[in-house]
Protein backbone atom coordinates (compact mmCIF):
# COMPACT_ATOMS: atom_id res chain seq x y z
CA UNK A 1 0.00 0.00 0.00
CA UNK A 2 1.17 3.90 -0.15
CA UNK A 3 3.44 4.32 2.42
CA UNK A 4 2.39 5.33 5.64
CA UNK A 5 -1.01 3.49 4.77
CA UNK A 6 -2.20 0.39 7.31
CA UNK A 7 -4.09 -2.58 6.12
CA UNK A 8 -7.16 -1.32 4.41
CA UNK A 9 -9.90 -0.20 6.61
CA UNK A 10 -13.06 -3.03 6.62
CA UNK A 11 -16.74 -1.08 7.34
CA UNK A 12 -17.70 -1.86 10.52
CA UNK A 13 -21.01 -4.22 10.53
CA UNK A 14 -23.77 -1.93 11.34
CA UNK A 15 -25.46 -2.33 14.83
CA UNK A 16 -28.54 -3.56 15.15
CA UNK A 17 -30.84 -0.30 15.34
CA UNK A 18 -29.48 -0.24 11.59
CA UNK A 19 -30.76 -3.46 10.98
CA UNK A 20 -33.80 -3.29 11.85
CA UNK A 21 -34.23 -0.05 9.93
CA UNK A 22 -32.70 -1.80 6.75
CA UNK A 23 -35.55 -4.45 6.85
CA UNK A 24 -38.47 -1.21 7.48
CA UNK A 25 -36.98 0.54 4.70
CA UNK A 26 -37.43 -2.85 2.49
CA UNK A 27 -40.77 -4.16 3.66
CA UNK A 28 -43.67 -3.34 0.96
CA UNK A 29 -46.42 -0.42 1.79
CA UNK A 30 -49.97 -1.53 1.58
CA UNK A 31 -52.41 0.32 -0.53
CA UNK A 32 -54.22 2.66 2.23
CA UNK A 33 -57.54 1.60 3.25
CA UNK A 34 -60.39 2.29 2.20
CA UNK A 35 -59.44 3.39 -1.68
CA UNK A 36 -60.18 1.22 -4.85
CA UNK A 37 -57.85 -1.46 -4.05
CA UNK A 38 -60.42 -2.90 -1.59
CA UNK A 39 -61.57 -2.77 1.85
CA UNK A 40 -58.74 -4.37 4.41
CA UNK A 41 -60.03 -7.49 6.43
CA UNK A 42 -59.07 -7.75 10.10
CA UNK A 43 -55.84 -8.35 10.98
CA UNK A 44 -54.87 -11.81 11.34
CA UNK A 45 -54.75 -13.06 14.61
CA UNK A 46 -51.18 -13.31 15.81
CA UNK A 47 -49.04 -15.75 14.11
CA UNK A 48 -47.81 -18.36 16.56
CA UNK A 49 -44.57 -18.59 14.52
CA UNK A 50 -41.37 -16.10 15.71
CA UNK A 51 -42.10 -13.25 13.81
CA UNK A 52 -38.47 -11.29 14.61
CA UNK A 53 -37.56 -9.38 11.00
CA UNK A 54 -40.36 -11.00 8.70
CA UNK A 55 -43.48 -8.83 8.05
CA UNK A 56 -46.57 -10.24 8.35
CA UNK A 57 -48.69 -9.97 4.97
CA UNK A 58 -52.46 -8.27 5.09
CA UNK A 59 -54.57 -9.91 2.84
CA UNK A 60 -57.63 -7.53 1.02
CA UNK A 61 -60.70 -8.47 -0.75
CA UNK A 62 -62.84 -6.70 -3.33
CA UNK A 63 -65.58 -4.18 -1.82
CA UNK A 64 -68.94 -5.74 -2.37
CA UNK A 65 -71.35 -3.88 -4.10
CA UNK A 66 -74.41 -2.86 -2.40
CA UNK A 67 -77.67 -4.71 -2.93
CA UNK A 68 -80.16 -2.89 -5.40
CA UNK A 69 -83.54 -1.64 -4.13
CA UNK A 70 -86.43 -3.91 -3.42
CA UNK A 71 -88.87 -3.75 -6.02
CA UNK A 72 -92.09 -2.33 -4.81
CA UNK A 73 -95.03 -4.31 -3.26
CA UNK A 74 -97.83 -4.41 -5.90
CA UNK A 75 -101.27 -2.02 -5.14
CA UNK A 76 -103.22 -4.49 -3.29
CA UNK A 77 -106.92 -5.42 -4.80
CA UNK A 78 -109.70 -2.75 -4.51
CA UNK A 79 -112.18 -4.13 -1.55
CA UNK A 80 -115.33 -5.65 -2.71
CA UNK A 81 -118.38 -4.02 -3.42
CA UNK A 82 -121.14 -5.22 -0.57
CA UNK A 83 -123.83 -4.20 -3.28
CA UNK A 84 -125.01 -7.78 -3.47
CA UNK A 85 -125.25 -8.89 -0.11
CA UNK A 86 -127.02 -5.54 0.88
CA UNK A 87 -129.54 -6.11 -2.40
CA UNK A 88 -129.93 -9.42 -0.76
CA UNK A 89 -131.03 -8.57 2.76
CA UNK A 90 -133.41 -5.82 1.69
CA UNK A 91 -135.25 -8.15 -0.81
CA UNK A 92 -135.65 -10.52 2.53
CA UNK A 93 -137.06 -7.51 4.86
CA UNK A 94 -139.60 -7.10 1.84
CA UNK A 95 -140.13 -10.35 1.68
CA UNK A 96 -141.10 -10.86 5.61
CA UNK A 97 -142.94 -7.84 5.56
CA UNK A 98 -144.81 -8.53 2.91
CA UNK A 99 -145.85 -11.85 4.84
CA UNK A 100 -146.68 -9.89 7.61
CA UNK A 101 -148.97 -7.54 5.90
CA UNK A 102 -150.53 -10.90 4.44
CA UNK A 103 -151.31 -12.24 7.71
CA UNK A 104 -152.81 -9.22 8.90
CA UNK A 105 -154.99 -9.33 6.27
CA UNK A 106 -156.32 -13.12 6.36
CA UNK A 107 -156.77 -12.28 10.68
CA UNK A 108 -158.82 -8.86 9.63
CA UNK A 109 -161.20 -10.94 7.54
CA UNK A 110 -162.16 -13.53 10.24
CA UNK A 111 -162.39 -11.06 13.76
CA UNK A 112 -163.19 -14.08 15.45
CA UNK A 113 -160.42 -16.31 14.80
CA UNK A 114 -161.44 -20.28 14.47
CA UNK A 115 -162.36 -21.10 18.36
CA UNK A 116 -165.52 -22.26 18.73
CA UNK A 117 -168.58 -20.53 21.48
CA UNK A 118 -170.57 -22.11 23.37
CA UNK A 119 -171.02 -26.39 23.06
CA UNK A 120 -167.50 -27.59 21.59
CA UNK A 121 -168.83 -28.92 17.94
CA UNK A 122 -165.79 -30.93 16.77
CA UNK A 123 -162.26 -30.46 15.63
CA UNK A 124 -161.01 -26.72 14.96
CA UNK A 125 -160.73 -26.56 11.23
CA UNK A 126 -159.14 -23.18 9.29
CA UNK A 127 -161.42 -20.61 8.62
CA UNK A 128 -162.75 -19.72 4.77
CA UNK A 129 -160.82 -16.44 5.36
CA UNK A 130 -157.70 -18.51 6.63
CA UNK A 131 -158.30 -20.75 3.59
CA UNK A 132 -158.25 -17.63 0.47
CA UNK A 133 -155.09 -16.76 -0.96
CA UNK A 134 -152.94 -13.72 0.27
CA UNK A 135 -154.49 -10.53 -0.46
CA UNK A 136 -157.69 -11.68 -1.81
CA UNK A 137 -161.17 -10.78 -0.97
CA UNK A 138 -163.28 -13.64 0.74
CA UNK A 139 -166.93 -13.47 -0.76
CA UNK A 140 -169.44 -11.89 1.65
CA UNK A 141 -171.29 -15.44 1.57
CA UNK A 142 -168.18 -17.27 2.90
CA UNK A 143 -167.07 -15.05 5.84
CA UNK A 144 -167.23 -16.34 9.38
CA UNK A 145 -168.26 -12.39 10.58
CA UNK A 146 -168.64 -10.98 13.60
CA UNK A 147 -172.01 -10.64 13.26
CA UNK A 148 -172.71 -14.33 12.80
CA UNK A 149 -170.84 -15.21 15.84
CA UNK A 150 -172.75 -12.58 17.85
CA UNK A 151 -176.02 -15.03 17.39
CA UNK A 152 -176.99 -17.38 20.48
CA UNK A 153 -176.51 -20.39 18.02
CA UNK A 154 -174.60 -19.80 14.96
CA UNK A 155 -172.38 -21.98 12.36
CA UNK A 156 -169.16 -21.28 10.18
CA UNK A 157 -168.34 -24.20 7.85
CA UNK A 158 -164.75 -24.23 7.48
CA UNK A 159 -164.04 -26.96 4.53
CA UNK A 160 -166.05 -29.12 2.05
CA UNK A 161 -163.70 -31.93 0.16
CA UNK A 162 -165.79 -34.43 -2.39
CA UNK A 163 -164.51 -37.23 -3.53
CA UNK A 164 -165.76 -39.82 -5.29
CA UNK A 165 -166.98 -41.59 -2.68
CA UNK A 166 -168.12 -39.14 -0.29
CA UNK A 167 -168.80 -35.80 0.70
CA UNK A 168 -166.86 -34.11 4.33
CA UNK A 169 -168.00 -30.82 5.58
CA UNK A 170 -166.01 -29.49 8.50
CA UNK A 171 -167.20 -26.35 10.70
CA UNK A 172 -167.28 -24.44 14.18
CA UNK A 173 -170.12 -23.57 15.88
CA UNK A 174 -171.82 -22.36 19.06
CA UNK A 175 -175.02 -23.55 20.45
CA UNK A 176 -175.61 -21.59 23.41
CA UNK A 177 -173.94 -24.11 25.56
CA UNK A 178 -175.44 -26.92 24.51
CA UNK A 179 -175.32 -29.75 21.92
CA UNK A 180 -176.56 -29.81 18.68
CA UNK A 181 -179.56 -32.08 18.43
CA UNK A 182 -181.40 -33.24 15.56
CA UNK A 183 -184.09 -34.97 17.80
CA UNK A 184 -186.25 -32.51 19.02
CA UNK A 185 -183.17 -29.48 19.35
CA UNK A 186 -181.52 -26.95 17.30
CA UNK A 187 -179.19 -28.21 14.77
CA UNK A 188 -178.05 -27.48 11.17
CA UNK A 189 -179.62 -27.38 7.96
CA UNK A 190 -177.05 -28.03 4.95
CA UNK A 191 -177.93 -27.37 1.20
CA UNK A 192 -175.86 -27.16 -2.09
CA UNK A 193 -175.78 -23.33 -3.66
CA UNK A 194 -174.01 -22.00 -6.89
CA UNK A 195 -170.79 -19.97 -7.03
CA UNK A 196 -172.37 -16.78 -5.45
CA UNK A 197 -173.77 -18.68 -2.21
CA UNK A 198 -177.40 -16.71 -2.49
CA UNK A 199 -179.09 -19.10 -5.49
CA UNK A 200 -181.20 -20.77 -3.59
CA UNK A 201 -181.86 -18.21 -0.77
CA UNK A 202 -180.86 -19.11 2.60
CA UNK A 203 -184.76 -18.04 3.47
CA UNK A 204 -186.20 -20.90 1.85
CA UNK A 205 -183.91 -23.87 3.73
CA UNK A 206 -186.51 -24.26 6.21
CA UNK A 207 -190.10 -24.31 7.16
CA UNK A 208 -191.32 -21.44 7.84
CA UNK A 209 -190.92 -20.78 4.35
CA UNK A 210 -194.05 -20.54 2.20
CA UNK A 211 -192.22 -23.08 -0.67
CA UNK A 212 -189.56 -24.68 1.51
CA UNK A 213 -186.03 -25.77 -0.63
CA UNK A 214 -184.39 -29.14 0.25
CA UNK A 215 -181.75 -29.66 2.62
CA UNK A 216 -180.60 -32.05 5.05
CA UNK A 217 -179.80 -31.93 9.10
CA UNK A 218 -177.01 -32.21 10.86
CA UNK A 219 -175.56 -32.76 14.64
CA UNK A 220 -172.09 -34.36 13.85
CA UNK A 221 -168.90 -32.61 13.02
CA UNK A 222 -167.74 -33.39 10.59
CA UNK A 223 -170.68 -33.98 8.50
CA UNK A 224 -169.99 -37.03 6.43
CA UNK A 225 -172.89 -38.55 3.44
CA UNK A 226 -172.41 -40.58 0.89
CA UNK A 227 -172.07 -39.66 -2.90
CA UNK A 228 -175.31 -42.01 -3.81
CA UNK A 229 -177.12 -41.34 -0.88
CA UNK A 230 -180.35 -39.14 -0.73
CA UNK A 231 -178.97 -36.59 1.32
CA UNK A 232 -176.65 -36.05 -1.11
CA UNK A 233 -178.56 -36.11 -4.10
CA UNK A 234 -181.16 -33.81 -3.54
CA UNK A 235 -180.03 -31.77 -0.25
CA UNK A 236 -176.39 -30.44 -2.10
CA UNK A 237 -176.34 -32.11 -5.71
CA UNK A 238 -173.40 -33.45 -8.16
CA UNK A 239 -173.08 -29.33 -9.91
CA UNK A 240 -173.08 -27.65 -6.85
CA UNK A 241 -170.08 -24.97 -6.55
CA UNK A 242 -170.78 -24.80 -2.69
CA UNK A 243 -172.34 -26.02 0.41
CA UNK A 244 -174.22 -23.47 3.37
CA UNK A 245 -175.56 -24.03 6.40
CA UNK A 246 -177.82 -22.12 8.59
CA UNK A 247 -179.13 -22.90 12.34
CA UNK A 248 -182.83 -24.50 12.42
CA UNK A 249 -185.33 -25.74 15.34
CA UNK A 250 -186.84 -28.70 16.30
CA UNK A 251 -189.74 -28.16 13.87
CA UNK A 252 -186.82 -27.31 11.43
CA UNK A 253 -187.56 -23.70 11.09
CA UNK A 254 -184.77 -21.40 10.44
CA UNK A 255 -183.52 -19.29 13.28
CA UNK A 256 -183.68 -15.78 12.81
CA UNK A 257 -180.46 -13.59 13.26
CA UNK A 258 -180.62 -10.50 16.18
CA UNK A 259 -180.40 -7.96 13.95
CA UNK A 260 -183.74 -7.71 13.79
CA UNK A 261 -184.39 -7.43 10.14
CA UNK A 262 -186.16 -10.90 9.75
CA UNK A 263 -182.77 -12.54 7.99
CA UNK A 264 -181.28 -16.08 8.76
CA UNK A 265 -177.15 -15.09 8.79
CA UNK A 266 -176.75 -17.51 11.61
CA UNK A 267 -174.24 -19.27 9.14
CA UNK A 268 -172.04 -19.26 6.12
CA UNK A 269 -171.26 -20.86 2.38
CA UNK A 270 -167.83 -22.59 1.36
CA UNK A 271 -166.55 -23.91 -2.02
CA UNK A 272 -166.32 -27.50 -2.95
CA UNK A 273 -163.09 -28.90 -3.00
CA UNK A 274 -163.11 -32.22 -5.15
CA UNK A 275 -160.26 -34.68 -5.13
Amino acid sequence: GPAGAGPLARAAPPGPAGRQAAAASAAPVPPPRGTQYGVAREAPSPSPYPTGDRAQATAYVPAVPAAPPAPPAPPTAPPRRRLPALLAAAIGLVVVLSGGIAYALTRGDNPGGNSPTGAAQGEQSPTPAQNAPAGQQVPADEQCSAEIKSNPRWVCLTKATLTKNRITINYEAGNNGTPFDVSGGFHLHIYGADETGTNPPDSIEGTQAAKPGLWYVEDKNPSVRSVTSKNFKEAIGEDAVKVCARIADSHHRLVPDTSGNGTFKTGNCVPITRE
